[in-house]
């Protein structure tokens, strides 16, 4: 339902706190909001005539709307009074956050604003991007994605420090979980393809529609883990993927290729380390530097006799899992071989 609140203005951004209330955002610093549903909506005074372009509230209150000019509101009430927190210049096209996360608004010639303390003051952290930003999702309280025509932007920091990788066309980022990213074109004409998924946090990427062009001009993750794409003549598409991880490498004890973990507690009898260290304290707990490794692909000694007897190995497996990985069932097989003679 289209807000009616303020006459003749453009909206360009909304905010669902509930199924009932709605924060709109447009053009000379217009905002309505509504508590039934969208049937009716109420003027809301901003304290600007900048154009806002975008809105973002979350489940603990924290509201913000950004807009041109660098403008950004914040609301205690969820949208009943603003105060302008800052204005620092260029546009300002989208912001994202969510409960327990920084606050991220990107826009113009690769603007990145963030803040930490619920939007009471704002940084600006180099992007390393010159274009316009089109898009930003937070992940995570670590992990935030921002995309530009061309170009994707990654942050493991919270948004405090960038890495950029190229990725043809693409303008639109929305991010299911900190592995789970979709990319999409608002214009994909020429292009192959118009929307793009990855499961390994944007190392490798699927193209699961072909060439088919819908011309999307927006994407949003929903909490339940589908995809909203909407675009031209009113078509919507929701996709959904089941929770994944990639599939498991070899490598350090890492959390998203080392999925699963394994340390040799001790040796005893005849028995001596072999490949790995056994661990000095005898624990292999998580609160001290215990050696753990990812369960290894290749076969590999970890322990051995070096003349005839009997010996002992003891080791300690784990799983580390990431703080939004999806509910399900993860498993791995572990082969262990004891060979005679010493091999």
């Amino acid at each position: 339902r289209k807000p009616t609140g303020v006459a003749g203005t453009n909206f360009h951004g909304v905010a669902m706190i509930d199924q009932q209330r709605f924060i709109a955002v447009g053009d000379q610093g217009g905002i309505v909001t509504s508590d039934d549903g969208g049937a009716t909506w109420r003027s809301r005074v901003s304290g600007t005539t900048a154009d806002l372009w975008d809105v973002e509230s979350d489940s603990q209150g924290r509201t913000v709307a950004v807009g041109t000019g660098g403008v950004i509101l914040r609301s205690p009430d969820q949208g009943a009074t603003w105060t302008l927190q800052a204005s620092a210049g260029g546009w300002l096209r989208r912001v994202d956050f969510h409960s327990g996360t920084p606050m991220v608004a990107v826009g113009a010639s690769g603007l990145i604003r963030r803040s930490v303390d619920d939007g009471a003051t704002w940084t600006t952290p180099v992007s390393g991007v010159t274009g316009r930003l089109d898009s930003v999702s937070v992940a995570s309280p670590t992990v935030v994605y921002a995309a530009q025509d061309g170009s994707l932007a990654k942050s493991i920091d919270g948004g405090a420090t960038w890495t950029v990788s190229g990725i043809g066309g693409m303008s639109n980022v929305a991010s299911v979980s900190e592995d789970q990213v979709w990319l999409t074109t608002s214009g994909s004409a020429g292009w192959t393809q118009w929307a793009n998924y990855s499961l390994d946090g944007g190392s490798t990427w699927n193209d699961p529609f072909g060439s088919q062009d819908p011309n999307v001009s927006f994407i949003h993750p929903l909490d339940n883990g589908q995809i909203v794409f909407t675009g031209r003549a009113n078509a919507t598409r929701v996709s959904e993927l089941p929770p994944q991880i990639p599939d498991y490498t070899a490598g350090g004890w890492s959390g998203s290729t080392s999925f699963f973990g394994v340390c040799l507690q001790a040796v005893g009898g005849a028995a001596s380390v072999g490949a790995w260290g056994a661990d000095a304290s005898g624990t292999c707990t998580a609160a001290d530097s215990d050696p753990w490794h990812g369960v290894p692909i290749a076969p590999t000694k970890v322990a051995q006799t070096l003349a005839p007897g009997t010996g002992q190995a003891d080791f300690v497996w784990g799983v580390r899992t990431k703080n939004d990985l999806a509910p399900g069932q993860y498993a791995a097989s572990v082969v262990v071989q004891a060979s005679a003679p010493n091999v």
